[in-house]
């Protein structure tokens, strides 16, 4: 019986700790394959700031020498939003009824949940994992500071429990091809996509002399958060100036 992850994302840019989350869920989940599903258009309007292609491109770059990951650009090739549901969809038929199915959210998409398209028929195609992201610690106060206005005027946010209905909430890993919920925490990493492309934004990665002195704590942030094909494919193409 195959376990089958996925996990999709704007991914604008990867970064290693998209990369390390993803190697903790193999791992976690017992996963025969993750697929990592870029999203085209947000079907709540987020836009993204890289194109499609370009962030398909970064995510296969990143992931080639990663055993147990598979980039889709199922996703990319549909017009207008993307609907998470269609996803699951597609993973079913093409995996089988007996597929143990394993659909990635963060936490900090809950209270979202009920907004999404069909989102009641999720249990009868998948199983739902709920992971906690990774903070963002270098300091990203305005991201921040919106996160927790949206957590103030959502009031207390709603258990996994009481929004994922028609879903068994267990404790342990999956033993069916869906319908069961695990509430699952991860490593956390200091990197976020939002504080790459404000530092790649200021270029501080082109500076020199005493500008360079200013912003080298930024560029190590760059070169630790960004896999060094990804960082080279951003420069040449000069993506988030």
């Amino acid at each position: 019986m195959q376990r089958i992850g996925i996990l999709g994302g704007s991914f604008d840019p990867v970064h290693r700790g998209h990369l390390g989350s993803a190697k903790e869920l193999l791992a976690a989940l017992g996963l025969d394959r993750l697929m990592l599903v870029p999203v085209a258009q947000h079907a709540f309007g987020k836009q993204a700031a890289a194109s499609p292609a370009q962030r398909l491109a970064m995510l296969e770059l990143a992931t080639a020498d990663v055993p147990g990951l598979s980039v889709d650009d199922i996703e990319l090739q549909r017009s207008g939003p993307s609907y998470s549901i269609d996803t699951v969809a597609h993973y079913r038929d093409l995996f089988g009824p007996g597929a143990i199915l394993c659909f990635i959210v963060g936490s900090d998409a809950l209270p979202d949940l009920p907004r999404w398209h069909r989102w009641q028929d999720f249990p009868a195609l998948t199983n739902f994992v709920v992971m906690q992201r990774a903070e963002d610690n270098f300091g990203n106060a305005q991201a921040k500071q919106a996160q927790a206005s949206r957590a103030q005027s959502r009031g207390a946010a709603p258990k996994a429990q009481d929004i994922c209905e028609g879903f068994e909430v267990i404790e342990n890993n999956f033993n069916k091809p869906c319908g069961q919920l695990l509430q699952l925490q991860l490593s956390r990493l200091p990197f976020s996509s939002t504080t790459l492309r404000r530092l790649l934004g200021n270029a501080p990665n082109r500076l020199e002399g005493a500008q360079y002195e200013q912003h080298e704590h930024a560029k190590q942030y760059l070169s630790d958060a960004l896999p060094p094909a990804v960082l080279d494919y951003i420069n040449r193409y000069g993506l988030y100036q």
